[in-house]
């Protein structure tokens, strides 16, 4: 990870403050990578562009998943429908240039969540609305790869302001997850971002381990 291209990336994107980033300090920008990283996320979906700061931390992850031979290809698709609250979607003034590969579905996330199968790593922060946060888990999760997946869910820390009621997002999202037995964990960093991993009752992911020793014997022979 080059610390130096997490600066630029946040430089690049206006919301990346409510993920704790600035240009001092990279907020949540090194879980976000780590998490990409470490799960080798294959396929990721982002629901709502966040000012283009998800985005281009998940397209640098991968790229760099890329690079060490890990994953065959960038494979990143955004559900972003143009309406959010800063109106105007965040590639209207920087453009995708750098971002060639991004799949772009202009949609409503109710509207698509039936072409994906098989993701790997989701980030929820489209619409805002409590209910709606509900049923985007409701629908995208039951497209998520059943072996190797994450989630982030962001806007849940426990506080109000001018724009939504943050806490009843982490509602949602903490609702969602226990009713199927997931774990999650909260971390009220910037607007806050909550985490939702599956439930392995303390046992090792031997299928997830497995595809690393798989990958990492495939980058040496590569290599």
């Amino acid at each position: 990870m080059d610390i130096t291209k997490i600066n630029e990336i946040i430089e690049k994107s206006p919301w990346s403050w409510s993920h704790g980033a600035d240009n001092i300090h990279p907020g949540f920008s090194l879980i976000y990578y780590s998490l990409v990283y470490s799960y080798v996320s294959e396929k990721c979906v982002i629901l709502g562009s966040g000012g283009g700061y998800i985005p281009r931390i998940i397209y640098y992850a991968q790229s760099e998943l890329l690079k060490n031979n890990l994953i065959n290809e960038i494979d990143i698709s955004l559900v972003d429908a143009g309406n959010g609250v800063g109106g105007d979607r965040f590639y209207d003034e920087f453009g995708f240039d750098d971002l060639k590969e991004l799949k772009l579905y202009s949609n409503y996330t109710d509207d698509v969540f039936d072409e994906f199968n098989n993701i790997n790593y989701l980030h929820v922060d489209a619409d805002h609305n409590a209910d709606q946060v509900y049923t985007d888990l409701c629908n995208y999760g039951t497209r998520m790869n059943k072996d190797n997946w994450i989630i982030t869910c962001h806007d849940t820390h426990f506080k109000e302001d001018e724009w939504t009621n943050t806490n009843l997002l982490y509602n949602a999202v903490a609702r969602w997850s226990n009713e199927n037995n997931y774990n999650h964990i909260n971390f009220n960093i910037g607007r806050g971002t909550t985490l939702i991993m599956p439930n392995l009752n303390g046992r090792a992911n031997n299928d997830y381990k497995e595809m690393i020793s798989d990958r990492i014997k495939n980058k040496i022979v590569l290599d």
